[in-house]
């Protein structure tokens, strides 16, 4: 029997990935989920993430560093633009098609990509991939999937404040990366790693990943890696209990919670401690302080940098060269008597 095109291209692609040493991680999630704190880790810990000057280093949004590298996030980028979407507006894609031809095309590309990547532990970070998984598994068959998880309304508060509040709304923008993560992968295939994990046990999780992956890994390197972990950068928390009450949609909730439940042990624990744990008044009220002058810093910065941009500073200059015209007019009308005054108002 006469094996079709579709059969014939994926033992063409299983064929080739066959011939590329080493054991390839993919680390994908939502923006904002603790993507780059994941990739420093598993970076400090010998996965090879590219060559250095390839990298994305550290923006101001992101100080530790993004660790993506650029060809990979260029690709990703190509590959929604055929498909007639970007990273903030997913497209709508039928089943199957990493096989039609807009996909195939790139395949040659991705391959003569990852031909630097030639090392025993190697993968890449973006979490474009988490829409984009389809055509990476076409390429790599047996690719493992690191999915990074955060509560849904931490990601959209720190995406607004970053201001990557653009076309989809945020809540359907983290179902969106999610579902997609879930339909393309394998139980097997994935492992699922909580962001408030690395801040109760972040060792805990990282050997977790570690040994999923099979990468050895002495407990010196490991906690080396997690010194890394800063606390003081975690910003915008919000417990599970304002999570049910923070609007967020039942879809986005029903996905979280399956995603939690694939989380691990540290995650679990997490979960049980926020449960039974009351926070004493005077340290409820400390952290609300710090957590809104955090986000009136951000607001600031924000701020600061609307009143230097070019259209602000134009729509400025408009308004002062019409002022002294409206002024006039204004007061043309008001001797006219086409204006009342508050006093005949109020005398009227």
């Amino acid at each position: 029997m006469e094996l079709s095109n579709v059969e014939k291209q994926t033992r063409s692609d299983m064929a080739t990935q066959r011939h590329i040493q080493g054991q390839v991680c993919c680390i994908a999630g939502m923006h904002r989920s603790g993507t780059s704190m994941v990739a420093n880790l598993l970076h400090e810990c010998g996965v090879f993430l590219g060559p250095e000057d390839e990298l994305k280093l550290s923006s101001r949004h992101n100080i530790g560093g993004h660790f993506e590298n650029s060809q990979f996030v260029s690709l990703n980028d190509d590959i929604l633009r055929k498909l007639g979407g970007t990273w903030h507006n997913p497209p709508r894609s039928d089943a199957g098609w990493e096989f039609n031809g807009k996909a195939s095309g790139l395949v040659f590309r991705a391959r003569d990509l990852v031909t630097k990547f030639q090392r025993q532990y190697w993968g890449w970070k973006d979490p474009r991939s988490s829409l984009t998984l389809p055509f990476w598994l076409r390429v790599f068959p047996d690719l493992k999937v690191l999915v990074c998880v955060r509560n849904p309304a931490e990601v959209a508060r720190s995406l607004f404040l970053r201001g990557d509040s653009r076309n989809a709304p945020p809540f359907q923008l983290w179902t969106t990366y999610c579902r997609q993560l879930l339909s393309a992968t394998r139980p097997e295939q994935r492992l699922i790693t909580h962001y408030e994990s690395y801040f109760e046990d972040p060792a805990g999780e990282l050997r977790r990943i570690l040994d999923w992956l099979g990468i050895p890994a002495s407990d010196e390197t490991v906690n080396h890696a997690c010194t890394q972990v800063a606390v003081e950068r975690r910003h915008h928390q919000i417990p599970l209990k304002e999570l049910l009450a923070a609007g967020v949609p039942d879809a986005a909730l029903g996905i979280y919670f399956s995603l939690c439940a694939e989380a691990g042990p540290v995650y679990e624990r997490v979960r049980q401690m926020g449960a039974t744990k009351r926070a004493e008044p005077s340290e409820a009220l400390a952290a609300e302080v710090s957590r809104l002058r955090d986000e009136l810093s951000h607001l600031r910065a924000f701020n600061n940098e609307i009143l230097d941009s070019r259209s602000f500073k134009l729509v400025s200059l408009w308004w002062r060269m019409r002022r002294p015209r409206s002024d006039q007019e204004f007061g043309k009308k008001r001797r006219r008597g086409q204006l009342r005054t508050p006093m005949s108002v109020s005398g009227a």
